[in-house]
């Protein structure tokens, strides 16, 4: 998992401390999920007016919608927070009223080392000047605890992520444990999947189910997985294919509605099954791909949809209702939601929160081609292996931007002739290595 969500996190968490509100109001879930999409948070100051400038400017950088902004490190964040952190008297300044930033330390309170999380060739930009200004005394309690308490946080966070050394003795160090994510050599990042068993299907009583997605049925997804933490982009597709056949591009007859949009980042669309097989096989065919042992296809669609609920067994990995702030789809039919935004294209791959297993986009935007062709589950000779060489078109899951909440759920299943391509069909990738 990405470091910068858990000091978004502990952002948030320093924010509720000092002011007693939230971030990013609102008065329900949906209002607050649009609030954390839409914007930055809240300044501490208009809540807290008694706050020091140089403080809001730390939390304002926690709680950053770029992640590229926010602090990169543990420690990173815990220096910045230092000058705020002393119970010494009321003015919260170091000794000799010396301004710190991020990158200085006081060693008379902080012991020496080096960031395990620092990486050679990692940049990050640099900390704003932070002076701690005086507090009146009756906010000093409060405000010294919750400073405290992130600065703990955030030392805690870099004793768990430290290696620990070697003992004498041995001859040959551990194997290092396998990174949760890779990115490969055209830029597309993807995340493993753990190996597991989950019910496959939609229960009697859920809203909008068909009936070829009935009886529920326990799979076992024997091996972990790479699977591309997003849909397959239309630079990515285009840096392997030399073409993009997307409606929503510069050049496709949708433009008009992404024109100002970076639609490189928008998800490849227009495209049938036989094209997202040759995307695999041209891209495992790269020499930096053959050199790393990767190999690309597309998911079966047991293993998408194992991907998909991420430990969960509701509707959606969200909960039993989806809105369209919460996905792309057509907002005015919501699923158990109120309505919401009709956008008619794609939209740029991440924009929505990821699920439990760091897969973004899994409700909604396009539809997402799959390995097995179509057959009900009774037919399906081994339940979750890929359908037989007889069935019907090749499957599709997840829903698209232009189709309602109950085709966006997690149990949904349709199908295509698999030479079929529509502006609503695309595809994202499993790797294995």
């Amino acid at each position: 998992a990405d470091i910068r969500a858990d000091i978004f996190s502990l952002g948030c968490t320093l924010f509720y401390l000092l002011t007693g509100r939230l971030a990013f109001p609102g008065s329900n879930r949906t209002e607050k999920l649009a609030a954390r999409l839409s914007g930055e948070a809240t300044p501490v100051r208009t809540v807290s007016p008694e706050i020091p400038a140089g403080l809001e400017e730390v939390l304002a950088r926690m709680m950053a919608r770029d992640p590229k902004v926010r602090y990169q490190t543990p420690a990173e964040a815990a220096r910045a927070l230092e000058p705020f952190a002393d119970p010494a008297g009321c003015d919260l300044v170091p000794a000799g009223g010396r301004i710190l930033d991020a990158g200085q330390r006081d060693t008379s309170t902080v012991s020496a080392g080096r960031d395990p999380s620092d990486r050679p060739g990692v940049t990050t930009p640099p900390a704003p000047q932070v002076r701690a200004a005086p507090l009146p005394r009756r906010t000093v309690r409060w405000v010294w605890m919750g400073v405290a308490a992130a600065v703990l946080a955030c030392g805690l966070e870099v004793l768990l992520l430290a290696p620990f050394p070697q003992r004498p003795g041995d001859s040959s160090p551990e194997k290092p444990p396998e990174s949760n994510e890779i990115t490969n050599s055209i830029g597309m990042k993807l995340v493993r999947i753990p190996a597991g068993r989950f019910l496959t299907g939609a229960p009697e009583g859920e809203e909008g189910h068909g009936e070829d997605e009935v009886p529920q049925h326990e799979v076992r997804i024997e091996r972990p997985f790479l699977m591309g933490a997003y849909e397959a982009t239309q630079a990515e597709y285009e840096q392997v294919m030399g073409k993009n056949p997307s409606h929503f591009s510069p050049t496709g007859a949708g433009k008009a509605r992404v024109a100002e949009q970076d639609t490189g980042r928008l998800p490849v669309e227009q495209v049938s099954w036989d094209d997202a097989v040759e995307f695999c096989r041209r891209l495992s065919d790269r020499p930096e791909e053959k050199a790393a042992g990767r190999t690309y296809r597309l998911p079966t669609e047991a293993e998408w949809e194992y991907a998909c609920r991420a430990g969960t067994t509701t509707a959606f990995h969200y909960g039993d209702s989806l809105s369209s702030l919460q996905a792309n789809f057509h907002g005015k039919r919501a699923y158990r939601a109120a309505e919401g935004p009709v956008r008619e294209y794609t939209t740029p791959v991440g924009t929505f929160a990821p699920n439990a297993f760091g897969l973004f986009d899994m409700h909604g935007n396009v539809w997402e081609w799959c390995q097995d062709r179509y057959l009900p589950y009774a037919e399906k000779v081994v339940p979750g292996a890929p359908g037989p060489a007889a069935g019907f078109g090749r499957i599709l899951r997840g829903g698209g931007w232009f189709f309602g909440g109950a085709d966006c759920r997690s149990a949904k299943r349709t199908f295509r002739d698999q030479d079929q391509g529509s502006q609503y069909f695309g595809f994202r990738v499993v790797c294995e290595p």
